[in-house]
């Protein structure tokens, strides 16, 4: 996306270094090689093209790429609440950043921990 962002060119297939020739069109290209991801689209070439197109029918915002780096630094998601939401349940885990410290002579940390008072520095 970053040449179309970039406004130097409209549309991606018009963009000549873009893997989008061969993941969107199926123009042979010796020097790319399918990820796993890109062979999960689909069965077969013409369903993988088809649902690597529809992944770039619109340029994201400007702001987009500065909160997709955010959400990369902080191990966080972007994208709508229903996503964020359906997300922890599709991949059966947490996905939410846990908190970090806490207060280590609090009778609730002690309780989650198993330590009794003693067991703590003064």
């Amino acid at each position: 996306m970053n040449p179309a962002r970039a406004r130097m060119t409209n549309l991606l297939q018009d963009y000549r270094w873009s893997s989008y020739h061969h993941n969107a069109m199926g123009k042979a290209d010796y020097m790319l090689s399918p990820h796993a991801l890109y062979q999960a689209h689909g069965i077969g070439p013409a369903e993988r093209q088809a649902a690597y197109r529809v992944l770039f029918k619109e340029v994201l915002a400007e702001h987009d790429p500065q909160a997709l780096r955010k959400a990369t630094k902080d191990c966080t998601m972007v994208g709508s609440d229903k996503f964020q939401t359906e997300i922890p349940t599709m991949l059966a885990r947490r996905v939410k950043k846990y908190a970090h410290g806490g207060d280590r002579r609090s009778g609730r940390y002690r309780q989650m921990t198993g330590q009794c008072s003693s067991t703590l520095p003064p």
